[in-house]
């Protein structure tokens, strides 16, 4: 299990986390909204998608964190500007969404 030394919000649009083994992980507010662990988001993502569907256009959202707080010793807790924060984002989910190439090429299942 990897082990945060530093977490630091930049502003509205970027969460960085520096981790015990040296490795640093950035995420935009975007894809942390996105990438919500609660059960709810998961049925989100994960049901089909629906072909009938009527498309109004692009829906521009910007997703910015109002608060962030530790979940005990093993993740956080963020509210979104839409108002969700139902999500705790575990050390070992945050360390296993990371987008970095290195991260990437770690996680590639076979």
């Amino acid at each position: 299990m990897f082990l945060p030394v530093e977490i630091k919000r930049v502003g509205n649009s970027e969460l960085r986390i520096a981790w015990d083994d040296g490795h640093a992980s950035v995420f935009t507010m975007n894809e942390l909204r996105i990438a919500c662990p609660c059960a709810e988001c998961i049925k989100n993502r994960s049901a089909p998608k629906n072909p009938l569907r009527i498309i109004s256009g692009p829906v521009v959202t910007t997703a910015a964190v109002e608060e962030m707080s530790l979940a005990g010793n093993y993740g956080l807790n963020l509210t979104f500007n839409d108002g969700h924060n139902t999500g705790i984002f575990s050390f070992d989910y945050l360390r296993e969404i990371c987008s970095c190439p290195n991260c990437k090429r770690a996680n590639i299942r076979t």
